[in-house]
Order: structure tokens, then sequence, then C-alpha cells
């Protein structure tokens, strides 16, 4: 499900996007399209005069699905309002994700047993990289998670468009391995490196030979899409059909696959 979609593929050709709580009933029967450009979904209104959850976008027609490991296929429809993010501040967060304790587990995110308590409840505070890669998934891309708009915290396929010469600052990043040389490991951005106008090597600098050991092991050989929670930069110097973007990971936290 998606809170965004294009309302036709001129919209999506010129990155228009049509939020659901801004369609009403006369919608309903149209087609829309998914946010992410390489997919060609059609999705569906619903919930449009529901007083239980708010209006959304689905892939109801089976025979124009979702392409697989499509980011917007997935229902995040747990993590719609159940976060208090309105002192959310991306820079204060990674710096408590580096310092947070962790172990050599493979899975590094686990939600903790009171979570799904916390979700009927009161809202709490964002805690994970996962919790907070769910929550820009929730919510159009204009929305704001504390003072920041999601749409300049995530690099997916989605917000290529707005990446033209740079990344720069504390994002989440969406990409695909692409190997290791010494403490360095390489991820493409975008994932569908070949479909897409912008695209960057980042290069992954790791803290310790130990944390580098516990990534590799985490995603090597790895084919679907990986989480990347980081401080970017863009080098001056660049291939040649891309730029080169620099990031230093600290916690294994920071990396997480996505499935």
């Amino acid at each position: 499900m998606s809170l965004d979609a294009y309302k036709t593929l001129e919209d999506k050709k010129n990155n228009k996007i049509t939020k659901a709580i801004d369609c009403t009933a006369k919608d309903v029967n149209h087609v829309f399209y998914c946010l992410n450009p390489k997919c060609n979904a059609h999705l569906t209104l619903c919930s449009i005069n529901s007083n239980k959850t708010i209006s959304y976008f689905a892939n109801k027609d089976k025979t124009h699905p979702h392409i697989p490991n499509c980011e917007y296929a997935n229902s995040h429809n747990a993590y719609l309002n159940k976060f208090d993010h309105t002192s959310f501040e991306p820079n204060s967060f990674l710096k408590a994700i580096i310092a947070s304790m962790t172990t050599n587990n493979r899975h590094t995110n686990p939600k903790s047993k009171n979570q799904h308590n916390n979700l009927k409840t009161s809202p709490v505070t964002i805690s994970t990289v996962r919790q907070l890669y769910n929550i820009c998934l929730s919510n159009p891309l204009n929305s704001k998670i504390g003072s920041t708009e999601i749409k300049y915290l995530l690099c997916n396929e989605a917000t290529n468009f707005l990446y033209k010469s740079f990344i720069s600052g504390t994002k989440l990043l969406i990409g695909k391995y692409n190997g290791t040389n010494n403490d360095t490991i390489f991820i493409k951005y975008p994932s569908s490196w070949g479909e897409l106008d912008n695209k960057f090597l980042v290069c992954l600098h790791i803290e310790n030979k130990q944390l580098l050991k516990n990534i590799k092991n985490l995603i090597k050989d790895y084919k679907n899409n990986i989480l990347i929670f980081a401080d970017f930069h863009t080098s001056s110097n660049n291939g040649v059909n891309y730029k080169i973007v620099h990031a230093s990971i600290s916690n294994i936290k920071q990396i997480i696959p996505l499935k």
C-alpha cells in the first residue's frame, strides 16, 4: 500500500504525485500507478469514506502486479501514526544508532517483545532504523518526520529524480551489494542501476575488521535490496556514467538486508 501514487502515466513521467487524502469518491474506479519508476503496478484508491482508516492506494489488479521486491508492494499500515516523531532529528538519531549496543547476531534489528503492544496503545519513540524506514514508506513523500520531509531523507527509486548531482547528509539509502575491497563495501544506487538516470556507486568505509567481517557475513551474495542509514557525501571523483558517494559505518545496525 501507499499514501501516494501517480494519477496518469504522464504524471509518472513528470513526477507529479497524487495524495490519497486529496482524492474523492469519483476517483475510486480510476487506475493509479506505483511510485516506483521501475514498477508498472496498477493501484486502486481504498477506504475513501472510512471512519476507521485513512485513504490509501493498493494493488488489486492481479494482471498488473508490483514487480518483485518493490518497496511499495508491502503493507506498512501498522506504522501509520503509531510513532511520536515530532522531535525527530536525523543526525541525532544516527548518533544514537551508532552508539547503541549490538551483537554479532545476523538478525540485528529484532522486534522487541512489547512492540506490538506499544503499537496498539500510545505512540512510541522511533528506536530502530527499520521503524524509520517503514514510516517513510507509510507516509506521503512530502510529509515530515520531525522537520525533515521524507523525500529528502529517503534515497530510493521513487526519489531518485531528486539526486541528479550529489547525495549529502543523513539518509536512508536503498541499493544493491556490489562487492568488497579491503575495508570498503560497495553499493549501487539505485537498485535498478541500468534503468534510471541518476547513478551512484556508494563506498561504505567500515570502522574495524570485526565489523567488516560481520557485515560481509550479513550481505555477501545477497541479491535483494539493502538499506543503509548513514551520513553520505559525494566525492569529487566520478566514474564514467556514475558519481561516487562515501559514508562511514560504525555499527551493524546501520545496514539491513530487505526482503
